[in-house]
């Protein structure tokens, strides 16, 4: 999505608008933290040593996302193969 977060899960449909319904999603995201005692004022610049990340995830049942907020849709080669890679008008 365009604000970084990754969800994967199994397409449902996708509507008139460009919107993506994803069932059994789990969405991945990267959160930017500063620990407490590294900052030196309100106002003063932050080295990138002192900001680290980790990685967060859950787990939803369905998901609706906008597609203003889509930024690329995979589908894994395995799944392809399965649903379309055997269909003989391909």
């Amino acid at each position: 999505m365009t604000d970084g977060r990754v969800a994967h899960g199994n397409f449902v449909c996708l509507d008139r608008l460009g919107n993506i319904i994803l069932d059994n999603v789990v969405e991945r995201r990267r959160v930017a933290y500063i620990p407490p005692g590294s900052s030196k004022g309100a106002g003063a610049e932050l080295e990138k040593e002192s900001i680290y990340e980790w990685e967060t995830e859950r787990s939803l049942s369905q998901a609706v996302i906008p597609g203003n907020r889509l930024a690329k849709v995979e589908i894994a080669k395995t799944e392809w193969e399965e649903r379309i890679g055997s269909s003989p008008n391909l």
